[in-house]
């Protein structure tokens, strides 16, 4: 089966593949390209769904968000927008993080490449986000209880799960709360 991401290198092809699923699904997307015109450290993309409407910036691995993306995202944030940093890591995981940098969980996408059509890997996408903005919900009401949000594994022909994750948004092993 051919990967979806395969090949991908930079986080504007990633940024690029993520919200052709999501537009797939019924997403509206708005990209922000970096200008003279336009304030700084702007996130990459508005995604507006009924299911998930929020800010996304896009990281490859570990690359740094910058101060003013950072501000930007705590600005936001604290006035009910949803802000999240989404990092790619290779063709395989999606992590997303919160405006204050804390890891809110990862998503294996190699399930979603076994998912027949962009909508249903737009919507799988969508939800996970929306998970993700739960997350974000629920550490503003200032609880700090550690939490398990599993979903449901994405059941595929292709049998793939090396490292035993059913392909769902869940805590890294490891990364505290």
């Amino acid at each position: 089966m051919t990967r979806a991401t395969k090949g991908r290198k930079s986080e504007s092809s990633f940024s690029r593949w993520l919200c052709g699923q999501l537009e797939a699904a019924g997403a509206e997307t708005q990209a922000f390209v970096g200008s003279a015109t336009q304030g700084a450290g702007i996130p990459d993309r508005y995604v507006c769904h009924r299911e998930f409407r929020g800010w996304l910036e896009m990281k490859k691995d570990d690359r740094r968000v910058t101060l003013a993306q950072r501000t930007f995202l705590r600005r936001f944030a604290k006035r009910g927008d949803v802000c999240l940093v989404v990092r790619y890591r290779g063709a395989e995981v999606m992590e997303t993080e919160d405006a204050e940098g804390r890891s809110l969980g990862w998503l294996d996408l190699v399930p979603l490449y076994c998912l027949k059509t962009d909508r249903e890997r737009g919507q799988r996408l969508l939800e996970e986000l929306a998970r993700a903005r739960k997350r974000t919900e629920t550490r503003h009401e200032g609880d700090t209880r550690s939490h398990s949000f599993l979903t449901e594994s994405v059941h595929c022909a292709t049998k793939y799960d090396p490292t035993g994750h059913s392909g769902s948004l869940s805590h890294r092993p490891g990364v505290p709360s």
